[in-house]
């Protein structure tokens, strides 16, 4: 699951970059018709993969927690048939499984929300240094305060 989390922030990184340089090109309309149509087109196709590896990461993680339970229940129900356990020890473990599953299910959905605020804040962080680095450097101005004509030396 990390690493498929950590390929979606990949590509939404890539998306907002190239979602800016085609607002750039539209803005200035300095920008080449094509280059803009190629430029949208690869944000389609970035909202893609997108889409896939989340529906990727969301089938698997539905496929393990019903696993869970299947498993439970053949190994379960084999213990019960050889009178190792009782059904009633089934039915709690099964339970078990059930409360165990929605904490995880936060702490997914937390780790996925972490995730993905730090590169929001990162492509934040990057465009406001960039427009820092764009201003031009003026010098800062001087403490040296003359006391020539025209300042009153007394207070």
């Amino acid at each position: 699951m990390p690493l498929l989390q950590r390929t979606i922030n990949q590509r939404s990184g890539i998306r907002v970059q190239v979602l800016r340089q085609l607002g750039i090109g539209v803005i200035d309309r300095t920008g080449d018709p094509r280059a803009e149509d190629m430029r949208i087109e690869h944000i389609f196709e970035l909202d893609m993969g997108i889409f896939r590896l989340k529906f990727t990461m969301n089938f698997l993680m539905n496929l393990s927690n019903h696993l869970q339970i299947i498993l439970a229940l053949l190994l379960g129900g084999w213990w019960v048939y050889t009178d190792r356990l009782e059904i009633g020890g089934v039915v709690a473990f099964i339970s078990a499984i059930g409360r165990l599953n929605d904490p995880w299910d936060d702490l997914v959905n937390y780790f996925r929300d972490v995730n993905v605020t730090r590169m929001k804040f990162r492509l934040l962080a990057d465009a406001v240094d960039q427009l820092v680095s764009d201003i031009p450097a003026t010098p800062a101005p001087s403490a040296n305060i003359s006391s020539g004509p025209g300042y009153c030396t007394r207070y």
